[in-house]
């Protein structure tokens, strides 16, 4: 049947991306060499050479938009440490708590922080401790049910594995 969650159709979409990096490597890899079926005739390879420079060509290819992958990661690994060290100071009690009882309704393992800071978007960050940052403007301009509503899809984030899902994404 059809996958119905949000969550569902998130792991659906995942485990497909990693099983087309795991068949294109498998593909570079794999070279069949001297197959002989009885009774057919070998077949003719049009210019072996060829495709072992095609081969070599798609390894080196993708070696570099990998190593650049990785590059655009670290850079914004260190974006990340810069928002840790923003001034930021500790959402009010209310938020605090309402975070605390969602995070064990939707049964997240880890100690999540929110914290309020001068960024201009709610961002999620962290995956071993995950933290929520919260624009100042946010909590002044927002109802508390939009408010409520921003931390329970930053929760989502958290649940889902968000983070660690988007690095390892972003190295594929």
């Amino acid at each position: 049947g059809r996958v119905k969650t949000a969550a569902g159709r998130h792991k659906l979409a995942l485990s497909f991306q990693l099983l087309a990096l795991l068949l294109f490597a498998a593909n570079l890899l794999w070279q069949p060499a001297g197959v002989v079926y009885p009774g057919i005739a070998k077949p003719q390879v049009f210019a072996p050479q060829l495709l072992q420079l095609i081969y070599r060509l798609l390894g080196v290819g993708y070696g570099f938009f990998t190593a650049v992958a990785l590059g655009r990661q670290i850079l914004a690994w260190q974006q990340l440490s810069l928002l840790g060290s923003l001034p930021a100071q500790k959402a009010p009690l209310q938020w605090r708590l309402f975070v605390q009882k969602h995070a064990d309704w939707l049964q997240v393992k880890k100690e999540v922080t929110i914290r309020l800071c001068a960024k201009a978007v709610p961002v999620t960050y962290g995956w071993l401790k995950p933290v929520i940052l919260l624009p100042v403007a946010c909590i002044n301009g927002l109802t508390n049910s939009q408010v409520e509503a921003i931390l329970l899809h930053e929760l989502a984030h958290i649940k889902r594995a968000d983070f660690f899902w988007n690095m390892v994404l972003q190295v594929t």
